[in-house]
């Protein structure tokens, strides 16, 4: 509770204690926020509007409890549930060791490169 020295009013503020700091990684500055990340997994049967949510769990944060750990461990669990799906699109949060690890289960990642990384290329495709 704080007290309006103003006015005199007291206030009782709402807390979430699953709210945390962490970064969000923008385009060139990590930004510090405060709140409670979610991961969601979803797909679409029959157009636009149809989206159904598949997966969803809460990113605690951390080390161990990184956004893209939550998503591989995710999209592991709907392999078996959804043994035809062939790909799934995600943010860029993955990197190689996240997108190798959805490769042994046969699942093609397809998301823009991580922000901290600069693209190299290996080779250039020659047009005949």
């Amino acid at each position: 509770m704080t007290a309006d020295p103003v006015a005199g009013e007291i206030r009782n503020h709402r807390v979430d204690p699953a709210a945390r700091t962490y970064y969000e990684n923008g385009e060139k500055v990590k930004k510090k926020v405060r709140g409670t990340k979610w991961f969601f997994a979803s797909g679409r049967y029959d157009g636009y509007w149809s989206r159904v949510i598949l997966s969803f769990s809460d990113v605690a944060g951390g080390e161990y409890e990184d956004e893209a750990a939550v998503a591989v461990r995710q999209f592991t669990a709907l392999k078996s549930a959804l043994p035809h799906c062939m790909g799934i699109v995600h943010d860029e949060a993955f990197r190689g060791v996240h997108r190798d690890a959805l490769a042994h289960l046969g699942l093609l990642a397809v998301n823009k490169q991580h922000g901290s990384l600069t693209p190299a290329f290996y080779e250039t495709a020659a047009g005949s």
